[in-house]
């Protein structure tokens, strides 16, 4: 129960959050708003990370038994792109950067395989907005999924994204910056990416033989 309750507060303040800088978000439930609402729904560990422990609900009836789904949260299913922006402030001089990066291709949890950074203004501007408003000190991240002119925030994330490497092949070192903030230095200033990334999977099979002696 108190989990539950901790998660209806992150609840309010992610919603306030919205309000605040006039941004929709997909809907998102507790475990005790479930029943007169639109399914399918994609139910999500309030302490997960790479799409870990993450499953589908299809109806109020579809319910695992050894699931404590005091510690999820559920959203609506909306189909489009991963939009996941890497953000990093400096809270003591106000100074931030962000790379936001398209998901084409990823792995079956959630782990992002082909990217393709864009220099995209407006999730920079969002980004930003959220940072201020949260004071974030540090490196965080957000996800985002933008399906036709709509683009829905779905998660913040208070850690390293999944896919950080990816920001630091485009050019930029968050995990070196999110240091220099913790240690009251400043953060280094961004540039322009432009550029897609796929990560390479080498799988090696070994072939082991037996001899056989007589």
């Amino acid at each position: 129960m108190k989990r539950l309750s901790r998660l209806r507060e992150i609840k309010k303040s992610f919603l306030n959050i919205l309000s605040i800088i006039n941004l929709i978000t997909v809907q998102t439930y507790t475990a005790d708003e479930l029943q007169n609402v639109a399914y399918p729904l994609i139910a999500k560990p309030a302490n997960g990370r790479s799409s870990e422990g993450i499953f589908y609900l299809n109806s109020v009836n579809d319910r695992i038994s050894s699931c404590d789904y005091d510690n999820y949260i559920f959203q609506e299913v909306i189909q489009g792109n991963l939009c996941t922006v890497d953000y990093i402030r400096n809270a003591q001089t106000n100074t931030s950067h962000s790379i936001p990066r398209i998901e084409w291709l990823r792995t079956k949890n959630g782990a992002g395989m082909t990217i393709e950074t864009i220099d995209s203004a407006e999730f920079m501007e969002i980004a930003d907005k959220i940072g201020q408003n949260l004071n974030v000190n540090g490196c965080i991240n957000m996800e985002f999924i933008i399906t036709g002119n709509n683009s829905y925030l779905i998660d913040i994330n208070p850690r390293f994204s999944a896919g950080i490497g990816f920001s630091k092949l485009a050019g930029y070192d968050f995990v070196k910056n999110h240091i220099l903030a913790f240690t009251g230095k400043e953060i280094d200033p961004g540039t322009e990416y432009k550029m897609i990334i796929a990560e390479k999977i080498m799988t090696e099979v070994i072939n082991q033989y037996t001899r056989v002696t007589k």
